[in-house]
């Protein structure tokens, strides 16, 4: 079952029901999977489900053992840690194009006496903050456009291997009333940057790292006097 799962990711699969299609119409697929008949869709949600911590520490135990050989292949480059701020889009219908082309279309029609109007980011403003489908997926500006994500940051040493995944969320962190959606983000990027470490550090207590690389959105005095009071981490932002 999880070969398949990692399978459905690689082959950028979306959606399990064509995973099913694909190992019906695949005998080599069956065989790597290990399936003599294919799983009904509803076994993969129940595998999930029952499994999902046992995942959670399948991954975090992989961390431990990626550690020495990072150490072995640059000492140097495995004493960085780097953190990053993105979002995982999932298939809802807000995430379509045509749903905000079609608001801001209506919204222009009316805005079109006062030359001053800021049209889109009047449309941005009266988004819905999460998608229908999926209320974790919240309206958000990540990686240079609007769209509904699961907000995320990730830690990677300077191979540029993960080594944790944090999902953070903060409702007084809103992108319809933000003043623009890059102040948005960096208020996003600078609160979220403790949070991330510290459940990092509680799973791997015995790593420990020499620098700090992010951008800018984790420019505050805060999160410098964290990382280096608590785990003597000197930090680097270049700008």
């Amino acid at each position: 079952m999880l070969t398949a799962l990692f399978i459905q990711k690689i082959l950028s699969i979306p959606t399990v029901q064509l995973l099913v299609h694909a190992l019906k119409l695949s005998k080599e697929l069956r065989e790597l999977c290990g399936f003599k008949r294919v799983p009904h869709p509803s076994q993969f949600s129940r595998f999930k489900s029952i499994f999902l911590k046992d995942l959670e520490n399948f991954f975090n135990n992989l961390v431990n053992l990626t550690e020495p050989i990072c150490q072995a292949i640059n000492p140097s480059l495995s004493n960085i840690l780097i953190a990053d701020t993105t979002g995982f889009e999932p298939y809802v219908r807000e995430n379509n194009p045509k749903f905000f082309d079609s608001l801001y279309r209506n919204i222009k029609k009316f805005s079109k006496s006062n030359p001053d109007f800021d049209t889109h980011s009047y449309a941005c403003s009266k988004m819905p903050k999460f998608a229908h489908s999926n209320p974790d997926a919240k309206f958000s500006y990540i990686n240079g456009h609007y769209c509904y994500s699961i907000k995320a940051t990730i830690l990677t040493n300077g191979l540029g291997i993960i080594q944790h995944i944090s999902f953070y969320d903060d409702d007084s962190l809103d992108v319809n009333t933000a003043k623009s959606a890059a102040e948005s983000k960096d208020l996003y990027d600078s609160k979220t940057l403790i949070p991330s470490p510290k459940e990092f550090f509680n799973l791997h207590p015995n790593f420990s790292y020499r620098y700090f690389l992010g951008d800018a959105g984790f420019d505050s005095f805060d999160n410098y006097k964290y990382l280096f009071s608590e785990h003597g981490i000197i930090t680097y932002y270049p700008y």
